[in-house]
C-alpha cells in the first residue's frame, strides 16, 4: 500500500481533471511526482497494482486562530489556614 498526499496545487493537474482521471493516469502522474524519491519508494510504487490506484480527497478546514484560554477561579486558601507554616517547639 502507498499513498502520495499534498496541496492539490502540487499535483499540476486541474481539480476536475484529477477527479477524472483512471488509475493508469493517476499512477502515471504518481510516478512522476515521485521521480525523486528514495529508490526503494518509487520500487514500492513500481510494484503496485496499477488498476487498484485511486483518489481520494482529503479536506481541512482554514486555519483559526486559538482562543484565549478560560478564566479559572484562584484557588481558595482551606478553612482555618493562614497561610504560614509553624513547627512545634521543643521546650
Amino acid at each position: 500500500m502507498w499513498a502520495v498526499a499534498g496541496d492539490r496545487r502540487r499535483f499540476g493537474v486541474a481539480d476536475e481533471r484529477l477527479t477524472a482521471m483512471s488509475p493508469a493516469e493517476l499512477h502515471a502522474l504518481t510516478a512522476r511526482l515521485i521521480r525523486s524519491w528514495h529508490p526503494d519508494l518509487r520500487a514500492l510504487h513500481a510494484r503496485a497494482a496499477v488498476d487498484e490506484t485511486f483518489l481520494v480527497r482529503i479536506r481541512t478546514s482554514p486555519p483559526v486562530p486559538p482562543w484565549p484560554p478560560p478564566e479559572r477561579p484562584k484557588p481558595k486558601p482551606a478553612h482555618g489556614t493562614t497561610g504560614s507554616c509553624s513547627g512545634s517547639t521543643a521546650g
